[in-house]
């Protein structure tokens, strides 16, 4: 297996995902497709050729898949010193998937909705996926401005209101409301 590894890494980029039994856990080297990123550091993990590559921290990957589907995968660890993505088999089982190949394509399904589809390439199997960023980056929103628009658009009143009688946690700031309801 090492030697198909080192076949396709020259290969693979930010967007391919090298897809293993043989990893116990979601990996990545770029930190940038991370949300809610905690860095810390948690030990280190051992590779195929028995090189060991800290683990920085952990966060989501908000993924779109070929077919359009979004998935998050959770618990992906940032490890800088890997070569390329890598996307575990028993993690995707832990959260209620399973893969299903032949032909040279592993589909991964939930049930029997088909969330993505991996290619065999030099005995590897691998997905392409593009990023929601935009979907990641929400976590880093100023919460109480998402208020009005999940209350169908309700008034700072409104929303005070609710507050003051616990019925929302958050504290309520100054907030920025759409141009028909300012």
């Amino acid at each position: 297996m090492l030697s198909d590894v080192n076949a396709v890494k020259s290969v693979l980029n930010k967007h391919e995902w090298l897809i293993g039994s043989g990893c116990t856990v979601h990996m990545t080297p770029y930190r940038d497709i991370l949300s809610n990123y905690k860095s810390e550091n948690l030990g280190s993990v051992s590779m195929a050729n028995e090189k060991r590559c800290d683990v920085l921290g952990i966060g989501d990957i908000c993924m779109i898949f070929e077919n359009g589907f979004k998935f998050t995968l959770k618990n992906v660890k940032h490890v800088p010193d890997l070569a390329h993505n890598l996307m575990s088999c028993s993690a995707l089982e832990e959260e209620g998937l399973e893969g299903r190949w032949g032909k040279g394509i592993m589909n991964i399904m939930k049930g029997s909705l088909n969330v993505f589809k991996a290619e065999r390439k030099k005995n590897l199997y691998i997905c392409s996926v593009t990023y929601d960023i935009i979907a990641a980056s929400v976590t880093h929103m100023n919460t109480s401005d998402l208020w009005p628009k999940r209350l169908g658009h309700i008034s700072s009143k409104g929303l005070e209101l609710l507050h003051k009688h616990g019925v929302l946690n958050d504290k309520i700031n100054d907030l920025s409301f759409c141009d028909d309801c300012s």
